[in-house]
């Protein structure tokens, strides 16, 4: 990816349903990022000799929701960059041929020139990164998640001194560290879940933490989990807070945290020189088993586990965890959040009746009696037939596979995916993406709060009109200051004119304005772009 785009304009490279498009690398890279204001979104990227992703000398750059896997060295790698956000990615089965590891940020740089931007300038957030272990070569990395030298020790550029986050990361299983700063400062990590990393038993050195701060100052540890397996090596603890070549780690806050090592009452945490330790006092449960679900596959917390509501919010804390659960009240140690979302629960369908007509009109279909799940975060998956499913409050995911499907997520950030079929895509409330898959299908907004806004938009992964999909915007008045249900005016990629109820479309996103002011009252975000006109809506 080397050509720029805006601030107010993203290059979005993206597949059109989420890991199904496969980029096997032939070279040193799957995908190298040479631009600014790009992101790549979706891709399954393996096969690379070098990294599968990697970002160099750039800025404002998101790598999502990519499955990264297999690469000999970085699963996903950003250097000398800021303003960079990797999210929602999985990576596995990389940094096999030496000093790599899962997800590497190392060496960046204030490339931009801004100094005066608040906030977190690097984010490493909802990533799943396991099973990365260093085969041949030095074996001193294989880490998750490592944030690499942000002073420059190693090198000739200026110490990065802005500030970066890691969280809501799930790692385990890797050859190395779980979550490693090493001469970073100035990172906050925070709600993490690391399980049984150090597997690598040729791993260098002494320091085999879970969560491993290394010759790092002025950093925030609050809210993680780390679970250590003393039983591959006697170094393997659940935090290191260490330091060499007379350096002191200083001003580091370790709040909230939980260690386990298999043992109750065993701190797990290995210290040198002056470095200092957790302390029960802040909050910190040491020695404590988190009583995760099913320990090595599934580390959401049991009713009962020690972490539920002990964690702190007052280091930040993002708004829902890693399985989409809401952070509501008090907050949880580790990743994932019990209780408002869990790993909800997979209904099943009710029996199926005989297949209804293919509707020719922006009718519903009412094939099978329904399926509603809770307040939580559901998982619903449809069968060959006519599935009905609605998933009220919480953050949905409702799968229709074949069939016409009638899909509705209620309140919460949904996914809904129709699948084969003619299907009704129904978001509701929340910031929701719509994939109908195969078939003619409608997606439907029956309000202006429905549709979204701005960063709150609702997005259609993958409308075709050769297909015969329909945006029904039937049920939203177009003009709020007359009586009635008004309908829309479809005016292409002009501007408004400032007359209300009109409808526009460009670069990829709807726009419509009911009131006149010239301002777009929602938003719908068309993720491939697809050159709509006037009759793919039902206005």
């Amino acid at each position: 990816m080397s050509k720029n785009g805006t601030a107010n304009d993203y290059i979005t490279l993206r597949s059109e349903k989420p890991g199904a498009a496969k980029i096997v690398a032939t070279d040193t890279y799957g995908v190298h990022i040479q631009a600014d204001y790009v992101k790549l979104d979706g891709f399954n990227i393996t096969g690379a000799t070098g990294a599968g992703v990697t970002a160099n000398l750039v800025h404002h750059v998101q790598i999502t929701d990519n499955i990264v896997h297999d690469n000999l060295r970085h699963g996903i790698s950003a250097s000398r960059s800021e303003f960079v956000t990797v999210e929602g990615n999985v990576t596995y089965g990389n940094a096999a041929t030496g000093f790599y590891s899962g997800i590497s940020i190392f060496h960046p740089e204030n490339v931009t020139g801004d100094t005066s931007s608040k906030g977190f300038r690097i984010i490493v957030r909802g990533n799943i990164s396991y099973d990365n272990v260093t085969k041949s070569g030095p074996h001193s990395d294989g880490n998750g998640i490592i944030m690499d030298d942000f002073r420059h020790t190693k090198g000739e550029g200026k110490a990065y001194l802005f500030a970066s986050l890691v969280e809501n990361n799930l790692v385990y299983n890797n050859g190395g560290k779980g979550i490693q700063l090493a001469w970073s400062d100035y990172v906050t990590v925070r709600n993490n879940t690391a399980y049984h990393n150090n597997t690598d038993p040729k791993k260098t050195g002494t320091w085999h933490g879970e969560l491993s701060n290394m010759n790092s100052s002025n950093n925030i540890w609050v809210n993680n989990i780390g679970v250590a397996n003393p039983n591959i090596s006697g170094h393997n603890t659940a935090v290191d807070n260490t330091s060499f070549v007379g350096y002191t780690n200083k001003n580091n806050t370790w709040k909230n945290n939980l260690t386990f090592a298999g043992k109750d009452g065993v701190e797990s945490v290995r210290l040198t020189g002056s470095n200092v330790g957790l302390s029960k006092g802040d909050g910190n449960l040491l020695g404590v088993n988190p009583n995760f679900v099913n320990p090595g596959s599934n580390f959401e917390l049991k009713g009962g586990s020690p972490a539920i509501d002990a964690g702190t919010k007052a280091f930040g804390y993002f708004s829902v965890g890693l399985d989409s659960g809401t952070r509501v009240g008090m907050i949880d140690i580790g990743a994932y959040e019990f209780g408002s979302g869990g790993g909800g629960s997979t209904p099943s369908p009710e029996p199926e009746p005989e297949v209804p007509t293919t509707p020719t009109d922006p009718t519903d279909p009412t094939p099978t009696p329904t399926v509603t799940g809770t307040s939580g975060r559901d998982v619903m998956n449809g069968t060959a037939g006519n599935d009905v499913f609605n998933g009220l409050a919480g953050n949905d995911k409702l799968n229709g596979f074949g069939g016409i499907d009638l899909l509705t997520g209620g309140g919460g950030l949904d996914t809904l995916d129709g699948g084969a079929g003619n299907d009704v895509l129904h978001g509701g409330t929340g910031k929701d993406i719509l994939i109908g898959g195969t078939g003619a299908d409608r997606f439907v907004f029956k309000t202006v709060a429905e549709a979204g806004k701005g960063t709150g938009q609702d997005q259609i992964r993958d409308f075709s009109r050769a297909q015969g999909d329909k945006i029904d915007l039937g049920n939203i008045d177009a003009h709020a200051g007359q009586s009635g249900n008004q309908t829309f005016t479809y005016i292409g990629s002009k501007g408004f004119s400032g007359q209300a109820g009109q409808l526009r479309y460009s670069d990829g996103h709807v726009a419509g304005d009911v009131n006149g002011d010239k301002v777009a009252d929602f938003h719908i975000d068309i993720a491939n772009h697809h050159a709509l006109q006037a009759s793919d809506f039902f206005l």
